[in-house]
Protein backbone atom coordinates (compact mmCIF):
# COMPACT_ATOMS: atom_id res chain seq x y z
CA UNK A 1 0.00 0.00 0.00
CA UNK A 2 1.34 3.55 -0.29
CA UNK A 3 1.61 5.67 2.34
CA UNK A 4 2.36 9.28 3.10
CA UNK A 5 4.38 10.88 5.66
CA UNK A 6 2.44 13.19 7.70
CA UNK A 7 5.05 15.24 9.63
CA UNK A 8 4.01 18.38 7.70
CA UNK A 9 7.32 18.28 5.46
CA UNK A 10 6.56 17.77 1.50
CA UNK A 11 5.13 15.04 0.75
CA UNK A 12 6.97 11.53 0.68
CA UNK A 13 5.84 7.96 -0.54
CA UNK A 14 6.83 4.46 0.60
CA UNK A 15 5.84 1.28 -0.80
CA UNK A 16 5.25 -1.61 1.14
CA UNK A 17 4.73 -4.93 0.30
CA UNK A 18 6.95 -7.68 -1.33
CA UNK A 19 8.72 -6.54 -4.97
CA UNK A 20 6.09 -7.74 -7.04
CA UNK A 21 3.42 -5.98 -4.91
CA UNK A 22 5.59 -2.70 -4.95
CA UNK A 23 5.86 -3.69 -9.14
CA UNK A 24 1.98 -3.28 -9.12
CA UNK A 25 1.39 -0.59 -7.12
CA UNK A 26 3.71 1.46 -8.88
CA UNK A 27 2.36 0.76 -12.44
CA UNK A 28 -1.07 0.87 -10.59
CA UNK A 29 -0.34 4.55 -10.52
CA UNK A 30 1.67 5.22 -13.77
CA UNK A 31 -1.86 3.88 -14.88
CA UNK A 32 -3.52 6.39 -13.46
CA UNK A 33 -1.28 8.58 -14.73
CA UNK A 34 -0.10 10.26 -11.47
CA UNK A 35 3.39 10.25 -12.68
CA UNK A 36 4.84 12.50 -9.74
CA UNK A 37 4.10 9.41 -7.27
CA UNK A 38 5.12 6.83 -9.45
CA UNK A 39 8.54 8.90 -10.17
CA UNK A 40 8.74 9.37 -6.40
CA UNK A 41 7.90 5.81 -5.74
CA UNK A 42 10.65 4.27 -8.34
CA UNK A 43 13.37 7.02 -7.07
CA UNK A 44 12.57 5.50 -3.82
CA UNK A 45 12.95 1.98 -5.14
CA UNK A 46 15.93 2.68 -7.63
CA UNK A 47 17.89 4.20 -4.35
CA UNK A 48 16.82 0.79 -2.31
CA UNK A 49 18.30 -1.82 -4.90
CA UNK A 50 20.99 0.78 -7.34
CA UNK A 51 21.96 -2.21 -8.93
CA UNK A 52 18.32 -2.99 -10.31
CA UNK A 53 18.72 -1.47 -13.75
CA UNK A 54 15.38 -2.29 -14.76
CA UNK A 55 14.09 0.44 -12.17
CA UNK A 56 16.46 2.67 -13.22
CA UNK A 57 14.75 2.06 -16.42
CA UNK A 58 11.48 2.15 -16.05
CA UNK A 59 12.33 5.10 -13.42
CA UNK A 60 13.28 7.06 -17.20
CA UNK A 61 10.37 5.85 -19.28
CA UNK A 62 8.40 7.88 -16.18
CA UNK A 63 10.08 10.78 -16.39
CA UNK A 64 9.30 10.91 -20.55
CA UNK A 65 5.56 9.68 -20.11
CA UNK A 66 5.28 12.91 -17.63
CA UNK A 67 7.05 15.46 -20.06
CA UNK A 68 10.15 15.62 -17.74
CA UNK A 69 12.79 14.41 -20.23
CA UNK A 70 15.64 16.59 -19.00
CA UNK A 71 15.68 14.30 -15.91
CA UNK A 72 15.42 10.91 -17.99
CA UNK A 73 18.68 11.95 -19.44
CA UNK A 74 21.26 11.26 -16.98
CA UNK A 75 19.66 8.12 -15.89
CA UNK A 76 19.29 6.59 -19.37
CA UNK A 77 23.55 7.41 -19.69
CA UNK A 78 24.19 6.12 -16.74
CA UNK A 79 22.33 3.12 -17.70
CA UNK A 80 24.03 2.64 -21.43
CA UNK A 81 27.69 3.82 -19.08
CA UNK A 82 27.01 0.68 -17.27
CA UNK A 83 25.91 -1.42 -20.04
CA UNK A 84 28.92 -0.59 -22.17
CA UNK A 85 31.69 -1.35 -18.95
CA UNK A 86 29.62 -4.78 -18.48
CA UNK A 87 30.66 -5.37 -22.30
CA UNK A 88 27.64 -4.81 -24.20
CA UNK A 89 27.09 -1.96 -27.01
CA UNK A 90 25.52 1.04 -25.58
Amino acid sequence: MLTSHKDGTSPSFQLNGTGTEMSDQVQDLIARKNFPKAIEALRGLAQSKPHDRRLRLQLADVYVMAGREREAIPVLMTLADQEASDGFAA
